[in-house]
């Protein structure tokens, strides 16, 4: 068997996000598990990710990245499981400037004409150099 069989995942039967930029950046994730045993395993399992994503940097190689997992709490009330974590501004900026030069490097979209609608069979174009008959005008 795989890992994947031999872990017991429990059900996430809920996942709401909410996230502000003004003031100072933060973002909170509430989850909510099938029972209180599932949502210890749930959080449980955020803290080790949270902490696997620590080991994996240095204080020198991205000293805001470890500022935003330091600042992460995640707490366990009953099925709901709790994320909170303040954005460091400087990991915002970088983030928006990261964004910005992305999108600045895709290519440009083409236009692309929309395709030409068939003329019903019988009809004949219009002759050239004559417009369209003015349009009636009722009196009131």
């Amino acid at each position: 068997l795989g890992l994947a069989a031999m872990i017991a995942v429990p059900a996430l039967v809920a996942l709401a996000f909410q996230g502000r930029i003004a003031g100072t950046p933060d973002l909170e994730v509430t989850g909510r598990a099938d029972d209180e045993a599932g949502a210890r395993k749930l959080a449980d399992a955020a803290r080790g990710l949270v902490a696997l994503g620590r080991m994996g940097v240095t204080q020198q190689q991205a000293a805001d990245w470890v500022a935003f997992l330091d600042g992460i709490r995640i707490e366990q009330k009953g099925e709901d499981v709790l994320l909170r974590a303040p954005v460091p501004p400087a990991l915002m900026s970088a983030m928006a400037e990261k964004a910005r030069a992305a999108a600045a490097a895709m290519p440009a979209r083409e236009t692309v004409a929309p395709p030409a609608v068939p003329r019903p069979k019988g009809l004949s174009p219009p002759p050239k150099g004559l417009s369209p008959p003015p349009k009636s005008r009722r009196s009131p």
